[in-house]
């Protein structure tokens, strides 16, 4: 039986007005069977597995278009984790220092297509050794971020006196 736009308002009315009564009600209709719940809930998620995987798909690459700094946030606790790096990022502190734009190109950072490129963002963390805290990563292109890797910016100048000495290149 298939609600109509009026019951569906009068019920999400009620739903506002009492959420305390009808969240007490569905924790104590759930208390009374947690087991048949949960077998039930197995069941349904094992007959519409591709449906859900799909859905949940679709979710995570708009929730990672339209909030990027979280899919970092994870990502980089992630990596710290298995290498053992230091970390005390928050989402919040991400979300902060966010940019659209690459500060070392200035090229418009892309979000959610799928494979980097060299304008997808970046953590950088400026000083590699200290890992991922605050104050230490910055938000660049995956181009800027490549090309300093872990070097110091000792490295880079030296990278840049090398390659500023060479003699031009002839056709």
């Amino acid at each position: 039986m298939s609600q109509t736009e009026a019951q569906r308002k009068a019920s999400r009315e009620y739903y506002l007005r009492n959420k305390s009564k009808v969240s007490a009600y569905h924790k104590q209709r759930y208390l009374r069977d947690v087991e048949g719940n949960r077998a039930q809930r197995r069941a349904y998620a094992a007959e519409n597995k591709e449906a859900r995987v799909e859905y949940n798909r679709g979710w995570a690459r708009k929730d990672n278009r339209d909030r990027p700094w979280v899919k970092a946030y994870h990502s980089s606790k992630s990596r710290a984790k298995k290498n053992g790096i230091p970390f005390d990022l928050t989402p919040e502190y991400l979300e902060s220092i966010w940019t659209d734009i690459c500060p070392v190109f200035g090229i418009e950072l892309v979000v959610g297509s799928g494979a980097k490129s060299d304008a997808s963002y970046s953590l950088d963390r400026i000083d590699p050794d200290k890992g991922y805290v605050q104050g230490n990563v910055v938000v660049v292109s995956f181009k800027a971020n490549r090309m300093k890797n872990n070097g110091t910016l000792d490295d880079i100048a030296a990278l840049y006196e090398f390659y500023s000495t060479l003699p031009p290149l002839t056709q």
